[in-house]
């Protein structure tokens, strides 16, 4: 019984959101302009630019930080296994940038 109970009361409650549903689509279809106006508004509202120029800002400097980090741990290998000179790392490490199209910005 208990089931059968909590089933009719479901579906009852089922068909009285349908019928709200259906009853509220006049309503829903006469503030059609001002729910695109409110969409459009929150979307203008939006610092579009801003985004745009932090965006490129952080890949710039995520770009440069790559490079120092590339550029820190080849010498730091370079320096453990051939054991030379420090200048001449940095010299030998902005050669390969070079040969292989890598800017440095030091």
């Amino acid at each position: 019984m208990i089931i059968s109970y909590n089933f009719t009361k479901g579906a009852e409650l089922i068909w009285q959101l349908v019928q709200g549903l259906i009853g509220a689509i006049p309503t829903i279809v006469a503030n059609i302009p001002q729910i695109i106006q409110a969409i459009v508004s929150a979307f203008m509202a939006f610092q579009w630019l801003n985004l745009g120029k932090n965006i490129i800002k952080n890949v710039g400097d995520g770009i440069k930080g790559m490079v120092s980090w590339i550029k820190k741990n080849v010498e730091k290998q370079l320096l453990m296994v051939l054991n030379i000179p420090f200048l001449k790392v940095q010299m030998l490490v902005l050669t390969l940038l070079k040969v292989y199209g890598m800017v440095l910005i030091l």
